[in-house]
């Protein structure tokens, strides 16, 4: 089953990026670096996505974690149950993907970024 929690905290943020770079370094061999670079990037697009001018996060976002362990962090159409509008979806495998959604599907711009530390 999912779980719907209607709004985010800072903490919560930090948490998540920590534990999807652990899943990405169960997967990879990476150097420090990598990681410290990986993390902020993931946090960049937290604050260019999720957050308003004084890098608080909006109101009326939540988390939703899928039954293979993948979690979205973002805007959601409760109506449709689909991920719609900015929003952050953490791969169980450790791939991040950081943009737009509408009817549940990647839409428009957004940055993916690999668990090897690649990006597109």
């Amino acid at each position: 089953m999912s779980s719907t929690r209607p709004q985010m905290t800072e903490f919560d943020f930090d948490s998540k990026i920590e534990t999807g770079v652990t899943s990405a370094l169960e997967r990879n061999v990476r150097d420090e670096e990598s990681i410290d670079s990986h993390k902020a990037l993931i946090t960049n697009l937290k604050q260019r996505i999720l957050c308003d001018n004084h890098n608080k996060i909006l109101p009326n976002i939540i988390e939703k974690t899928f039954r293979d362990g993948s979690t979205y962090i973002g805007q959601y159409n409760p109506q449709a149950n689909t991920k719609e509008g900015n929003g952050l979806y953490f791969y169980h495998e450790g791939d991040v993907y950081g943009g737009n959604w509408s009817n549940d599907q990647l839409n428009g711009l957004g940055v993916y970024l690999f668990a090897n530390g690649d990006y597109y």
